[in-house]
């Protein structure tokens, strides 16, 4: 007999556990899309290299598909992936365009995401497409009307400066950081496709280390990464960047708009589950809180009436946040770490169903054990 589900509230280590489910496959999203009239021309322009598990890109390329039924599809990615994936998703009708990788990687693959995404913006905007989506291959977004929500978010946040922006930047709450200085999170991108095109025209990353900083402020005057690519794109704009955190949010007030990740459904396997996995009601650590759609109204609306924390900027990072912001700890790089970390553990231990229900374990990257697993509603 099928066990009911048990609908009860979740609790763990006295805490309240809430999750949503998501189908793994296009053949069982079944959500449906407005129709609208008329909408400006969109392309999606979705870069990096394959994620394979699950076919995790090309089933995201068949939802997107799905929800936007007239845009052309670009996806940007590298000479050495799978010849047989590519050509599945060529089939698709999908463009594909197929890179050479830089000779130097720069500080977190940022060459090759310069490379990807220039490469495949390039091509949209042949295509004739006015607006445009960045976006990544290890990322999916599920929600529906997605065209429909962001070109309304732009009439509803007119430009600040016409002379300097044909349209704003709309960026996800997930990895753009409050308290980190011109730090527009990278990995999803919307609005004109010109003013995107700005946003990533900027030259290769030369370093491969990354140096040593004691707080927030230094961290950002070496511009990593998302904020070497919104300072930049900030000179374009003629504006000044003094590195003060009031600085920081008059920028984002004035030139970008950061929607809720949730509002387009982000799912992102790379390195957690968690939804909303910065958010914390237990003693939350200030450097690590996201600008959330909610946070940037807050700063949009003006910053008169609201005291600007600068010191937490200046201040040492704090010892309870741990390796993170251990002190410049192999460069600060707490992700690579956390990222190595979880490679050695894969290899010494790893256990996963595939697709066809045989659970795999390997010991040491040697396979031990390949059993169908019993579904939980046999009997036995």
């Amino acid at each position: 007999m099928k066990q009911e589900e048990d609908m009860s509230a979740i609790i763990k280590d006295k805490k309240y556990v809430t999750y949503d489910e998501k189908p793994v496959c296009a053949a069982d999203y079944e959500a449906a899309t407005d129709s609208l009239k008329r909408t400006p021309t969109l392309a999606i322009v979705m870069q990096g290299p394959l994620r394979l598990e699950e076919n995790f890109t090309r089933e995201t390329l068949k939802i997107y598909q799905k929800n936007f039924p007239d845009c052309p599809i670009v996806l940007s990615t590298w000479k050495t992936e799978n010849a047989d994936e590519i050509k599945k998703i060529e089939d698709l009708g999908v463009k594909v365009l197929l890179n050479t990788p830089p000779l130097c990687k720069g500080l977190g693959n940022v060459n090759k995401q310069i490379l990807s995404t220039q490469n495949g913006l390039a091509y949209a905007k042949e295509t004739g497409a006015e607006y445009v989506i960045k976006t990544r291959t290890d990322q999916r977004f599920y929600e529906t009307n997605i065209p429909e929500f962001l070109f309304n978010i732009l009439k509803s946040f007119p430009v600040y400066n016409c002379g300097t922006q044909k349209s704003r930047l709309v960026t996800l709450s997930m990895n753009t950081f409050k308290y980190r200085l011109y730090d527009i999170s990278d990995m999803f991108l919307f609005g004109h496709i010109d003013e995107v095109i700005k946003f990533w025209s900027c030259s290769f990353e030369q370093r491969t280390e990354f140096p040593p900083h004691k707080n927030l402020l230094e961290y950002s005057k070496l511009r990593p990464s998302e904020i070497y690519f919104t300072t930049e794109y900030l000179k374009k704009l003629c504006h000044d960047c003094k590195y003060t955190l009031r600085d920081s949010w008059l920028a984002y007030g004035r030139y970008f708009c950061v929607i809720d990740s949730v509002s387009v459904g982000l799912y992102w396997p790379k390195y957690s589950n968690i939804v909303n996995r910065w958010r914390n009601f237990f003693g939350a650590i200030p450097e690590l809180e996201e600008l959330t759609f909610k946070e940037w109204l807050n700063i949009y609306a003006g910053l008169d009436n609201k005291n600007v924390p600068e010191h937490f900027i200046t201040d040492g990072f704090p010892q309870k946040s741990g390796l993170f912001f251990n002190e410049n700890l192999f460069g600060g790089s707490a992700f690579g770490i956390l990222k190595i970390l979880k490679r050695i553990r894969k290899f010494i231990f790893y256990k996963k169903e595939n697709a066809k229900g045989f659970l795999i374990v390997k010991v040491l990257g040697v396979r031990i054990i390949k059993l169908k697993k019993r579904k939980k509603n046999e009997a036995d």
